[in-house]
């Protein structure tokens, strides 16, 4: 059984977590409009969607993850200016 984490953005401008033990804990704040069908990770399929939140997503093995809306679009902000190590070609065989 999955552990459901929310993750909220304070007015301060740090990322807070909140576990549940199970959905029917969600369901309770936010309204369920439907189920995941579309995931490619297949664990997710099936996890309820919600009403202003953004998921579910995988984070572990074990943890189905939502995040609010802003605090997804400071999680993709960050995650956007990250440096990634350039690739490099493999030099043409002669």
């Amino acid at each position: 059984m999955p552990t459901y984490r929310v993750v909220t953005l304070s007015k301060s401008g740090q990322f807070e977590e909140e576990d549940f033990a199970d959905a029917s804990e969600l369901r309770r704040r936010w309204e369920q409009t439907g189920v995941e069908e579309d995931s490619y990770t297949l664990r997710l399929h099936g996890q309820p969607i919600f009403q202003g939140l953004v998921g579910p997503m995988s984070d572990g093995p074990s943890v189905v993850r939502y995040e609010t809306p802003d605090a997804f679009a400071a999680m993709t902000e960050i995650w956007a200016k990250q440096r990634r190590p350039r690739r490099r070609r493999a030099a043409p065989e002669a």
